[in-house]
């Protein structure tokens, strides 16, 4: 453990000297090499890619599914988390592993991916303009109290 908390300020000393228009990029890459040699280090120096990589983010298809995954979420009390995309939008292609990632991170939120090509309908009842766009929904419920 002496050797993360080691390199995680190595790369804190490292991100401040990078100019400031290159900084998010170069601090996400530095990011991801931490990520990696922790993940390295937890699993025997072995980072395993299983299918739960792919099943935490759910595709999907069509309203019906999406007003699903939102009952869904509402009724466990979660957050949910809606990803508009497009196979042909190259933001979106880059972000794409990120997201995959933060899904892996945060089991207790639903994650989902919308192709706006394939779900039309569920892209114009969100009124989606561009891509990505990123939606959050959480039901806050309230109790009244006399």
């Amino acid at each position: 453990m002496e050797n993360v908390n080691e390199l995680y300020s190595q790369i804190l000393k490292l991100a401040e000297t990078i100019p400031q228009p290159l900084k998010f990029l170069a601090v996400y890459i530095l990011f991801k090499l931490f990520t990696t040699f922790v993940k390295k280090a937890v699993n025997g120096g072995a980072a395993k890619k299983n299918e739960a990589h792919k099943a935490a983010v759910k595709e999907v298809a069509n309203k019906e599914e999406f007003d699903k995954y939102v009952a869904d979420a509402a009724a466990a009390d979660q957050v949910l988390v809606a990803d508009f995309t497009a196979t042909w939008c190259g933001p979106c292609q880059r972000i794409a592993p990120l997201y995959a990632d933060m899904s892996l991170a945060f089991g207790d939120t639903v994650f989902l991916k919308v192709d706006t090509d394939k779900a039309q309908d569920v892209s114009k009842h969100c009124d989606i303009k561009c891509m990505p766009t990123f939606q959050f929904y959480k039901v806050m419920r309230c109790r009244l109290t006399r």
